[in-house]
């Protein structure tokens, strides 16, 4: 949980108080107020009701002795049902206090809104430097986005030429690379994978254009682990 000033707490975009708080709003002993917190929980379990809408476990470390204790975040829903305890005025009261006490979280945690021209002004600068730098840093992760959905196309293999461009290396120097490394050579001017990495990186089909060679997926996974070793040797 996130402290939002003293005894208070946010987490899951729902606030809370501390029962040390409570103690002192209801003006009683915080051993007290954990005591009939934990009679709660009990009734909770007896009709098997999520505690964690109202109650949360937590601990907080003595200003004096530095001895570290137990103690429970209240939701407002947990305020609500620990007040139900409460008859009289004293629950009228703890009523009152704790939703004084959400409303003004939530009025803290709410955009603070421009009062003049000027803060108009600021905030609409601003937001268009957030839209700029999230616009940059899209165009930055293109063609990251692009290269792991081309991996990711298990079932598809892609030219040479595509997969040179995902890993970031010119075509042509690829190309000179594979057949250097004996992973292709050429035969009818053609590129045809030697017989231990065909099938295993390759895929080898025939159309009306001849014979054309791809890169299956074990291929691009292969080249992409060891593309910076291509690159010192290849650039």
């Amino acid at each position: 949980m996130t402290n939002l000033a003293s005894g208070t707490y946010r987490q899951n975009n729902i606030n809370g108080i501390t029962s040390l708080e409570v103690a002192e709003m209801v003006g009683r002993e915080h051993r007290n107020v954990t005591r009939d917190i934990k009679d709660i929980i009990k009734d909770l379990g007896v009709l098997n009701v999520e505690q964690t809408p109202y109650f949360e476990e937590s601990t907080y470390t003595h200003e004096q002795n530095m001895q570290v204790y137990p103690m429970f975040i209240l939701t407002k829903l947990g305020c609500e049902l620990y007040g139900n305890r409460m008859t009289g005025i004293d629950g009228t009261a703890f009523s009152i206090k704790y939703i004084e006490r959400f409303n003004e979280m939530e009025k803290s945690l709410q955009p603070k809104l421009p009062t003049n021209y000027k803060e108009a002004l600021l905030a609409l600068v601003a937001a268009e430097e957030e839209k700029e730098r999230l616009a940059e840093t899209l165009h930055i992760q293109a063609p990251k986005v692009e290269y792991f959905e081309k991996m990711s196309e298990r079932n598809n293999s892609i030219t040479l030429r595509d997969t040179a461009k995902l890993l970031g290396l010119r075509p042509n120097r690829f190309n000179v690379w594979l057949r250097e490394n004996h992973y292709l050579y050429y035969s009818k001017k053609k590129m045809i994978p030697y017989q231990n990495h065909k099938r295993k990186y390759f895929d080898v089909k025939e159309d009306q254009y001849g014979l054309q060679v791809t890169v299956n997926f074990e291929g691009r996974t292969h080249f992409a682990s060891i593309v910076d070793k291509i690159k010192q040797e290849n650039l």
